[in-house]
């Protein structure tokens, strides 16, 4: 079945939550407009086997009532993310938003317990056994879940049954159906949500908003790096998926047809002598994935990774690599701005104010790939 409606949200990034900025929001929002202060409105849709979460940074020009209108005229940067991952951060956000409430909870109650407790028979609570802070913070979790439950599964009935079921098997398997069933109907119904950071499905939009880029995937193994950067802006491109992106915003990827990782655009330039010792130092390009595992690549490498292709994440025009592939005297060299290779040599010839020439080693880019376990 494919699914062409998608799901919109208006994006109130407010710095200070007062009543009347509040008011304004949801006036805005009702009536499709933009009332961010920062920021694009987000249009996300379901796409296979993704969902895909798109800034609309045109738009005044996108009607945000039609979903299939904001579809095709939306116009801004992609975020893509497995259905799995958009599931992921969605549970993620439920249990932040569930500590966070269990913690105002229990400092409401320790300022409350300093004062004088009422008298037995005047007012008293009844006695019962006290909930340990685990108990509690499980207890505001399963509020939560029920509370996003309430709000986006139109099944009141199965709502209804889920809340009298005591036996507590029984109740989280059935707790646990619901969820699945109401993420899948909020990723697959058109809807409008409120500009309202307690919304939770305003809160996930927030951390995938292809706007942001966050540090992700800095430490384990290349597969744990790759599932830890699933859900940050911009992961997966086109069969390239992110491994790696450091505070500084170095970004590693691994491409999925090849089987290769590769790191970042060298920082300076190299002549060609030098190009070859470069991959195997600790490079900061390269993140901190073990050295050892880098080289210099190929120009069949370069050729097969489509590297200039629409969408690729390492595309850079205007930029010319060395590769480790040599006939004779010359070194084939991928030109960023064409897509193609050449045979170049190692030297270039320079001609000073006296018409005298000068020979001097050639200085180009560098990248370096590897296999990484």
């Amino acid at each position: 079945m494919k699914f062409f409606s998608m799901l919109m949200l208006l994006t109130a990034l407010v710095a200070c939550s007062s009543t009347s900025s509040k008011k304004e929001n949801d006036s805005d929002s009702e009536e499709g407009q933009i009332s961010s202060k920062e920021g694009a409105p987000l249009i996300y849709y379901k796409e296979g086997d993704l969902i895909v979460i798109r800034s609309c940074d045109n738009a005044s020009e996108v009607n945000l009532k039609d979903p299939k209108i904001a579809r095709a005229k939306c116009k801004g940067k992609e975020n893509r993310v497995t259905i799995e991952t958009f599931k992921q951060v969605l549970n993620k956000i439920i249990a932040d938003k569930a500590a966070e409430k269990a913690k105002n909870e229990a400092k409401a109650a320790a300022g409350a317990a300093g004062g004088t407790p009422p008298a037995a028979g005047a007012g008293a609570p009844p006695a019962g056994p006290v909930k340990s802070a685990q108990e509690k913070l499980e207890d505001a979790q399963i509020e939560k879940q029920l509370q996003f439950i309430e709000t986006y599964n139109q099944d009141k009935a199965a709502l209804l049954d889920l809340r009298s079921t005591q036996i507590k098997g029984v109740f989280n398997q059935k707790l646990k159906d619901q969820l699945n069933k109401t993420v899948n109907n909020v990723m697959n119904q058109g809807q409008n949500f409120a500009s309202d950071p307690d919304d939770i499905i305003y809160s996930v939009l927030m951390s995938l908003d292809p706007n942001k880029k966050k540090p992700c995937g800095l430490d384990g193994s290349v597969e744990e790096r790759i599932k830890s950067c699933a859900s940050t802006p911009g992961a997966t491109l086109n069969g390239w998926k992110l491994v790696l992106r450091t505070k500084s915003d170095r970004e590693i990827w691994y491409e999925k047809t090849s089987g290769l990782v590769w790191g970042g655009m060298l920082g300076t330039t190299h002549d060609h002598i030098d190009a070859v010792g470069q991959c195997s130092q600790g490079r900061e390009e390269n993140g901190d994935l073990d050295p050892s595992v880098f080289r210099f690549p190929t120009i069949e490498e370069f050729s097969r990774s489509a590297f200039n292709s629409d969408g690729n994440p390492l595309k850079s025009k205007d930029y010319k690599y060395w590769s480790s592939t040599s006939e004779g005297p010359e070194v084939w060299v991928y030109d960023g701005s064409t897509g193609k290779k050449k045979l170049t040599s190692r030297t270039v010839v320079t001609k000073d104010k006296q018409n005298n020439e000068f020979s001097s080693l050639l200085k180009l880019n560098v990248r370096c790939v590897g296999k990484v376990k």
